[in-house]
């Protein structure tokens, strides 16, 4: 009797921790649905939606236009070394998608800050247009702590992280307009944020999509099972290999 009872008593609980998980695993999947429904929906129609069911489950997701407004953001994952992130310099109509193509919020005379975290480098490829309607070009800049590579030394840090690199708008010649930047990440994953000095108020435009969503299932204990996952989605942006060291539109472009 005493075995039986041992015995017993393990898959009692083998079985509610199979149940646990399987629970845990909707709630999750959930959580993911309503991060798609978000991004399917923000580039179809320009809509948010804040609530979603499915499989006898639901997700309520709260959303943010990350830098709307803003002088300053940090992005809300961290950059992985070899991977970027991408800093949009101009606006978006929130109905197409489609790039504003006039300087904005970005001014003559205001100087922009790109900041990261730890010892890690950056490469900054800048996307530009000549004149309106005319040809794009790039711009690339190389930072680094420690010097690496040849790479210039970076300054000293803002928004919290410990190293920063600036770019100034008056430099520019006369007419050419700023898309975006790209900050390529090398050496180890860190943090990455960016900062405006505005003459004029300038302030950014959204940088994309910023997602929590709570996923919940109700158990067969009516017990709540609730798994909450953030995620974040930029702008579309030209095909990967005009970011790659493979392009080049000269000594200085």
């Amino acid at each position: 009797m005493s075995v039986g009872l041992s015995l017993s008593k393990e898959v009692i609980t083998d079985v509610e921790i199979s149940r646990k998980q399987e629970e845990s695993a909707r709630a999750f999947s959930a959580a993911e649905a309503g991060v798609d429904e978000v991004f399917y929906q923000w580039q179809s129609s320009g809509t948010v939606p804040s609530e979603f069911e499915i499989n006898n489950g639901s997700a309520q997701m709260e959303t943010v236009e990350l830098g709307a407004g803003e002088t300053g953001f940090t992005f809300p994952t961290m950059i992985e070394d070899g991977d970027f992130a991408v800093v949009w310099l101009t606006s978006h109509d929130p109905n197409t998608g489609e790039i504003v193509e006039n300087p904005g919020f970005f001014d003559f005379g205001d100087q922009l800050n790109i900041c990261w975290g730890g010892q890690a480098a950056v490469e900054l490829i800048l996307f530009y247009q000549e004149t309106t309607m005319g040809d794009y070009q790039t711009k690339r800049w190389a930072y680094d702590p420690l010097t690496r590579n040849g790479f210039a030394a970076s300054g000293g840090g803002c928004r919290d992280l410990a190293n920063s690199a600036n770019l100034s708008y008056a430099n520019f010649e006369g007419g050419q307009i700023p898309i975006f930047i790209v900050v390529k990440v090398f050496y180890e994953e860190v943090a990455v944020g960016t900062e405006i000095i505005a003459v004029d108020n300038s302030q950014f435009a959204s940088q994309g999509l910023a997602v929590t969503s709570t996923g919940q299932v109700t158990s067969s204990s009516t017990e709540v099972v609730s798994r909450k996952i953030s995620a974040f989605q930029t702008w579309d942006i030209p095909p990967v290999v005009f970011i790659e060291p493979l392009f080049s539109g000269g000594t200085t472009q």
